[in-house]
C-alpha cells in the first residue's frame, strides 16, 4: 500500500526545567487539523533539562516530522 508523506516542521523552546514554553508550526503539512495534532504533541512533550557543568539551561529546537497518510 502506498503512503503519501506530509512533512511538518515545528519550533519549540523549553525552560531550564525542560518544560515547553513556546511551540509553533513553522512549516505546515497543508492539513490544518493534522498541524494542530502535531502542535498538541509538541506542547505536551517533556524533556530532561539541558545541563552543562551541572547547571540547567533553557533551549530552543527545530523538529521536523514526516507524516505518512494512506
Amino acid at each position: 500500500q502506498a503512503y503519501e508523506i506530509r512533512p511538518v516542521e515545528s519550533h519549540m523552546e523549553a525552560d531550564e526545567k525542560g518544560k515547553i514554553i513556546v511551540a509553533r508550526i513553522t512549516k505546515s503539512c497543508g492539513i490544518p487539523a493534522l498541524d494542530q495534532r502535531v502542535l498538541r504533541g509538541v506542547q505536551g512533550a517533556k524533556f530532561k533539562p539541558y545541563m552543562e557543568n551541572g547547571v540547567a539551561y533553557p533551549f530552543k529546537a527545530e523538529q521536523p516530522f514526516e507524516l505518512p497518510l494512506e
